[in-house]
C-alpha cells in the first residue's frame, strides 16, 4: 500500500514537467518505436510543437522528444521528433516511479494461497466478516 501511495505521488510530480505530454509505450524496444510514441502521441495534442517523453515501465527506459507537426490541408498532420536528453530531475523522478511501479507489480502478481482451514471458498467471504478477518490476519502474517 505504501508503494501504491508513492507511485501516485510520483506521477504528480513528474507530471508538472513544464507543458510536456506523457506517452506510455509498453511495447517500446528501439528508438524508433520510441519516437513514432512521441509522435502520436503530439499529434493528438493538435499543436504545433509539444515537448514528449516516451516511456516503458517493463524496461525502466524514458527518452524526451521535441516533437513538430505540420498540418496540411484538410487536417492532416505530419510529425518530425527530435530526441533531446531527459534532464536529471525528470530521470530522477522516473527512476523512482519505476522502482515503485516493479514493487507494486511484483506484489500484485505474487499468488497467495489461502489454506482452506483459514477460508474453504471465495464463498465463505460473503456475508461472514470473521472469515474475511481470517484470510485478512492470514495474508498479512504471511507476506
Amino acid at each position: 500500500m505504501k508503494n501504491i501511495f508513492y507511485v501516485l505521488v510520483l506521477i504528480c510530480c513528474i507530471s508538472n514537467v513544464k507543458a510536456a505530454q506523457f506517452s506510455n509505450c509498453t511495447g517500446c524496444n528501439s528508438s524508433i518505436s520510441y519516437s513514432n510514441a512521441a509522435e502520436s502521441e503530439a499529434l493528438k495534442k493538435g499543436s504545433s510543437r509539444s515537448s514528449v517523453y516516451s516511456f516503458n515501465m517493463a524496461s525502466n527506459q524514458i527518452k524526451a522528444y521535441d516533437v513538430y507537426v505540420e498540418y496540411e490541408p484538410g487536417g492532416y498532420g505530419i510529425a518530425t521528433a527530435i530526441e533531446n536528453s531527459v534532464d536529471a530531475n525528470t530521470q530522477q523522478s522516473f527512476n523512482a516511479l519505476a522502482a515503485s511501479y516493479s514493487a507494486v507489480a511484483e506484489h500484485v502478481s505474487s499468488n497467495q494461497i489461502i489454506p482452506s482451514n483459514v477460508a474453504g471458498s471465495a464463498y465463505q467471504l460473503i456475508n461472514a466478516s470473521y472469515v474475511k478477518n481470517n484470510v485478512t490476519d492470514y495474508y498479512n502474517n504471511n507476506q
